[in-house]
């Protein structure tokens, strides 16, 4: 079990050349509007994305961190997904608490 400080803790970690280091994910879809979701969705070498270059609007970054949701890609894409941090399960193969 990792706690959720811990988890938080993970997504900024850098290895000595600055560059994230990866982490398994899996977290489970939900669209209130669509009224869909209940997808187990997973991704075994996630990054966390940073925001950054012009249009990283610190307001908005502050607002979606206030309401738990992080971009990740996969390692070796450039396809960014949001996840909302309450919809997490699992991170590299333990449940979150």
């Amino acid at each position: 079990m990792i706690q959720f400080q811990d988890f938080k803790e993970m997504l900024y970690r850098k290895d000595r050349y600055g560059n994230p280091i990866p982490f398994a994910i899996e977290w489970v879809t939900a669209d209130v509007k669509k009224q869909k979701g209940g997808d187990v969705l997973s991704i075994p070498q996630a990054v966390y994305v940073f925001p950054r270059g012009p249009k990283a609007d610190k307001k908005r970054n502050l607002d979606r961190f206030m309401h738990g949701i992080i971009d990740i890609k996969p390692l070796g894409s450039r396809k960014i997904t949001s996840v909302h941090v309450q919809l997490v399960r699992r991170v590299n193969n333990k449940t979150l608490s």
